[in-house]
């Protein structure tokens, strides 16, 4: 598959396909756990292909490479760089690449910037222009739930009930979990 999409970028220079093509090849590297190749087909994509719809998501995806390989300062920065390309974007992906921003923020050990993190889709991305339109619950819940967590390891305990009764707000589902962790911290 990793040779075909190769095959196909250069044989087919017209091709549509093309950048979907690249993308895959990164992404089958990945899942071969050959990250250093898979760093180098993402960087070729965005260069190659800076209007294609998939550039924000190679970006993302560089930094999980980046990441897997503990280059916590590279992966920091393509993070940054996804989720300025992903402006516009779902805010599926949006939220995402802040969990995923976060996350390797807190490997990093910079932990107030992981919060930060964190919280900008609990404060900011779960506000939404159409009260109709419920936010996006899958980041969401995590980010929160991560966000709460630092807090928690740094017995910071009325941060972190604030963090579970907002969170419980936005996520009705987990209401009866929420109250249960708010009860144990009081």
């Amino acid at each position: 598959a990793i040779d075909l999409c190769d095959s196909l970028v250069k044989t087919y220079t017209n091709s549509a396909w093309r950048c979907d093509a690249r993308f895959w090849q990164g992404d089958a590297f990945t899942e071969l756990n050959q990250y250093e190749d898979a760093l180098l087909v993402f960087e070729s994509l965005i260069k190659q292909f800076p209007d294609c719809y998939l550039t924000c998501e190679a970006q993302g995806r560089r930094g999980d490479c980046q990441s897997t390989l503990k280059r916590y300062d590279d992966a920091i920065a393509s993070f940054g760089d996804a989720l300025n390309c992903a402006r516009e974007a779902e805010p599926a992906l949006r939220n995402q690449l802040h969990w995923k921003l976060a996350k390797t923020l807190e490997l990093a050990g910079k932990l107030d910037d992981a919060f930060t993190q964190y919280t900008k889709v609990i404060y900011e991305n779960a506000v939404w222009p159409d009260p109709n339109v419920p936010p996006e619950q899958y980041w969401l819940s995590k980010c929160g739930l991560a966000a709460a967590a630092i807090k928690e390891q740094q017995q910071q305990w009325r941060e972190a009930i604030t963090l579970y009764s907002r969170l419980a707000e936005l996520c009705p589902d987990m209401k009866e979990l929420l109250d249960e962790r708010i009860r144990k911290l009081r």
